[in-house]
């Protein structure tokens, strides 16, 4: 036996450069299969096949044996291996790998965005997602690429409630606002709350733009500013809507038996018109008429404050704009009939 394997092993370590022959393949596992030595039989494995999962199948290796060929296999590129060494920077070596192996950036993009940064910091893994985002915008799949970047903020989102990352903008601000007039930029006097709306610029004290339709200032509120405001003005209809509910129903209840007056229920209409609660309308409706079918007819949802009236619309041929639905009752009817075709700014002949 000593012979034979150092006369293959001669044989093989001559053409270990490429691929050994068929004929030298077929006679090494004729010799692997009179050995007994598991470590020459390893050795001629490896030497033959290239392949060190042949290798770890060999049973009469001892296991801490075959562990460490595999952690060293995991480092040759091999994804499975992370099953072994995870997330981490080691595992970040194994994809590295398996980028230089097989080019599949989107894989090693997928995985680091779940290590970087919300675990540690690599620079591969910021290049593999920043060079999958650019594959997908080449590819035009640009909605792809939002979802891509939407689950990988959630993924920060959940890093930063889980204390495992501090808070950060990590993704950049893409819109600068500037005054103009002076030119200067409004962003950090937007970042603070503000009372009231402002009707001039911070910088100069000109005055803003106003809408193209109803005349109205543009104001630019800031997110601070609008949910302090929203905070405040839902706080006080509350307390408004409950003290005008308490008072009806007290003169409702005891007319229950008979038919309310007609004073009674047109004021009741009037309250429930500005109820945004349905089931106080309910309420309210079925005291005052004594008529299911009419409860049938109030839809049970509740109203809200549209986000489209605060919006600005400018348009971008003749820079002309104003409140979004005010442009949209300029345009479109009640029936959603185009009403207007043209700018409403005099002696504009924008669509």
């Amino acid at each position: 036996m000593h012979n034979l394997v150092s006369d293959t092993l001669a044989a093989l370590i001559s053409s270990n450069g490429g691929t050994p022959s068929n004929e030298l393949q077929d006679h090494t596992e004729r010799v692997i299969v009179h050995l007994r030595d598991p470590y020459f039989r390893v050795m001629l494995t490896q030497f033959a096949s290239k392949d060190w999962s042949e290798v770890l199948e060999e049973g009469l290796l001892p296991l801490r044996e075959r562990l460490a060929i595999a952690f060293q296999a995991c480092t040759h590129g091999d994804v499975e291996g992370l099953i072994i060494a995870g997330l981490t920077p080691t595992g970040m070596n194994i994809l590295q790998g398996y980028v230089d192996r097989t080019g599949d950036v989107q894989t090693a993009a997928i995985l680091g965005a779940h290590a970087s940064p919300a675990k540690f910091v690599d620079a591969r893994a910021e290049r593999w997602l920043e060079t999958n985002r650019d594959l997908l915008d080449g590819f035009k799949l640009f909605h792809h690429r939002v979802e891509f970047d939407i689950e990988r903020g959630q993924i920060f989102q959940d890093a930063v409630q889980n204390g495992d990352l501090s808070l950060f903008e990590w993704a950049p601000r893409q819109i600068l606002i500037r005054c103009n007039y002076c030119s200067k930029p409004m962003n950090h006097v937007l970042d603070g709350v503000q009372k009231g709306r402002p009707t001039v610029y911070p910088h100069c004290s000109r005055a803003l733009l106003r809408c193209s339709v109803r005349l109205m200032t543009l104001s630019i509120v800031p997110d601070g500013t609008r949910e302090a405001e929203l905070s405040h003005s839902h706080t006080a209809y509350q307390d408004e809507m409950h003290n005008l509910v308490s008072c009806t129903l007290a003169a409702l209840i005891p007319s229950a038996g008979g038919t309310p007056s007609n004073e009674l229920r047109d004021h009741t209409k009037r309250v429930i018109v500005r109820l945004r609660d349905p089931y106080f309308r309910v309420m309210l409706i079925k005291l005052a008429s004594k008529d299911w079918s009419e409860v049938l007819e109030e839809e049970l949802f509740p109203l809200r404050e549209h986000t489209i009236d605060e919006a600005i619309v400018i348009c971008q041929t003749c820079r002309h704009g104003g409140h979004a639905s005010h442009i949209l009752d300029w345009f479109f009817d009640e029936d959603s009939a185009r009403s207007h075709g043209m700018c409403p700014v005099e002696d504009c002949d924008g669509l």
